[in-house]
């Protein structure tokens, strides 16, 4: 089954002009990225996913889903603005281990943005994965921690019910009414057992690299720390 793609162009501002003015916005919140004016991302991106999600219940009092499901797409590009300043700031700070974690973060939501919308909006996504993707190999992470473990019950976001019973109806990785159906593990089962793995299903499970902040050049994180040095703005090669 495919995926709906959205089109993030063709909602109506004349109806709903608050999604002009996070247009706006998203264009205003890159221009502080690529400056680097980190607190100034912040503020934004929090102040207009709060926009985003009253929009969000205008349009379910209205009874318009697929502008809803839109406004999950706008919440998700101020995150990935957000997780890539966030990925920045503690590079710059040699904080590997962190930066590693929202570097996830970004290439998630990328990875979404990019398979979802029908096309490119305000962004070039599939630019910019490609883009968070080389970051990702200058890292020395390359083996990972992989946890195995049953699952017992199991219940729906959207409609609180168990996925197996007949009155939900709902699709792990869809959205409804701008809201992502994911299947939350409510008892766990049995411990089966950890492994390492090149091939992971989260990279954020890494295996801790120690190193001298003072002596980075000399460290398995060199690759990264020349690139942040060297390349100086986000979204620049």
């Amino acid at each position: 089954m495919m995926n709906k793609l959205y089109d993030l162009c063709s909602v109506d501002v004349d109806k709903y002009p608050i999604w002009d003015e996070i247009s706006t916005n998203i264009k205003e919140t890159i221009d502080y990225l690529f400056k680097k004016q980190y607190e100034k991302v912040y503020a934004s991106t929090k102040y207009n996913k709060e926009i985003a999600k009253s929009l969000k219940m205008d349009c379910i009092n209205d009874n318009n889903e697929d502008v809803a499901n839109c406004t999950f797409y706008s919440i998700m590009i101020f995150d990935l603005i957000e997780n890539i300043a966030n990925f920045w700031e503690s590079a710059e700070n040699v904080e590997y281990a962190e930066s590693w974690d929202k570097l996830q973060n970004a290439l998630d939501c990328c990875k979404k943005l990019t398979t979802d919308i029908k096309q490119n909006y305000l962004l070039n996504f599939s630019l910019i994965l490609e883009h968070l993707l080389f970051i990702e190999k200058l890292y020395p992470y390359n083996l990972f921690a992989s946890i195995s473990l049953g699952v017992n019950k199991l219940k729906c976001s959207i409609c609180g019910e168990s996925p197996f019973n007949s009155k939900c109806d709902h699709i792990s990785g869809e959205l409804y009414w701008g809201n992502l159906c994911f299947y939350e593990a409510q008892e766990i089962g049995d411990f089966d057992h950890i492994a390492i793995t090149p091939f992971p299903r989260d990279k954020r499970c890494i295996i801790l690299i120690k190193y001298d902040k003072m002596k980075v050049e000399e460290s398995p994180f060199r690759m990264i720390y020349d690139f942040i040095n060297k390349c100086q703005y986000p979204l620049r090669n």
